[in-house]
């Protein structure tokens, strides 16, 4: 906004944006054309906290003092015979907030990640496979509830799509995309490669492995802080309920999460650095989160506030080793005094130059068809 006035937009500095269950929601609200300029998005990025704010205490009922605890039996009886929450409220504000559009109708590409359990095996839904396939052109509003049903805590989502002009149909049974891509960004990577492949309209004259050309910008939903993980000898001792629910936490399905992200972490990192361009792979994630405000549904103002305090303080705080590795090569003398507020205002002025520079492109171009055919 400070580079380029007031009607700046997220999705008019990216080629794609993609997300994974919460994710792809968030993606859905950047993109998707606003009811009363379709050339905005329904949301800006300032929007996307305010919005969770004040929708994830009815999203995750939490309930406090004398009730507490009852709610918390009802909760285990509950994930013991069906999801803990049956996901109405979240199903009605997205289906308000983004009502027919369509996955081809955003306003830049999207990418969402799906797992289908009927086929058992992923669904990628993308603004690429929408415009080549109407039966891929799915409700935007049905992919975020599908890739946001997560397993135990929402219901799998059913629906399906129809080509009017064959009569063709496709259903698709889906739930939470992070089974698939906890970190979607090298399947946003592969997206362009293909489209670059085939030589599309966007990406015509581009070699399908110059990732020379490639801008990533990747956010995390967080780690939980190092002293919490549990050694082998408790480990060791867990049976069924101890993997599925403890601290808070359930286990094994945050370890697996975090492995899928971590690996997605390291493939891309090796991949930027081989070719000299790690200065072009910004790798936000905190990696300390307490325990406590790692769980999904905790919904109490304090953890939310929490949640948007560690954001703030992430931002202002000097970069570690670790993220100095993932984002520096070679490493200045100074990263140690580097924010990640720092790095996102060197990605904001990269970007800016680029949209500029596409921009009096266009503009040449219209002027040489205008002279061409006067």
């Amino acid at each position: 906004m400070d580079l380029d006035g007031s009607n700046a937009r997220i999705a008019n500095y990216f080629d794609i944006i993609a997300g994974t269950s919460t994710g792809g929601l968030i993606t859905a609200m950047l993109a998707t054309p606003s009811l009363s300029n379709a050339k905005q998005p329904c949301y800006e990025a300032k929007d996307i906290v305010p919005f969770y704010l004040k929708h994830c205490p009815h999203i995750f009922t939490c309930r406090t003092g004398f009730f507490c605890w009852l709610w918390k039996i009802v909760h285990i009886i509950k994930l013991i015979i069906g999801p803990k929450y049956n996901g109405k409220y979240l199903h009605k504000i997205i289906n308000d907030l983004l009502g027919e559009t369509r996955v081809k109708e955003t306003l830049t590409n999207v990418v969402i990640p799906t797992y289908d359990v009927k086929c058992v095996k992923p669904t990628i839904f993308s603004t690429f496979k929408a415009r080549s396939s109407s039966l891929m052109d799915a409700r935007l509003a049905d992919v975020c509830i599908g890739t946001s049903a997560a397993p135990t805590i929402l219901p799998a989502h059913y629906f399906e799509t129809v080509d009017y002009h064959t009569g063709a149909s496709r259903s698709f049974n889906i739930i939470d995309g992070g089974l698939v891509a906890n970190n979607p960004t090298l399947v946003a990577i592969s997206e362009i490669t293909e489209q670059i492949r085939l030589r599309s309209k966007e990406f015509p004259e581009t070699k399908p492995l110059d990732y020379h050309r490639y801008l990533v910008i990747s956010l995390g939903t967080g780690l939980p802080e190092q002293d919490i993980k549990f050694d082998a000898l408790h480990v060791a001792k867990w049976g069924f309920f101890e993997w599925l629910g403890r601290h808070f936490t359930m286990p094994l399905l945050l370890m697996f999460l975090h492995a899928s992200s971590d690996m997605t972490d390291s493939h891309v990192a090796n991949l930027f650095k081989s070719i000299g361009c790690s200065d072009q792979l910004l790798r936000i994630q905190d990696h300390n989160i307490p325990i406590a405000s790692v769980s999904a549904d905790l919904t109490t103002e304090k953890n939310l506030q929490g949640l948007v305090k560690i954001g703030e303080n992430l931002l202002q705080r000097p970069l570690s080793k670790d993220d100095c590795k993932i984002n520096l090569e070679p490493i200045p003398k100074d990263s140690c005094t580097l924010t990640y507020a720092d790095l996102l205002t060197r990605f904001a002025k990269l970007l800016s130059d680029e949209r500029k520079f596409r921009l009096q492109n266009i503009e040449l171009d219209a002027r040489v068809l205008a002279n061409h055919e006067t």
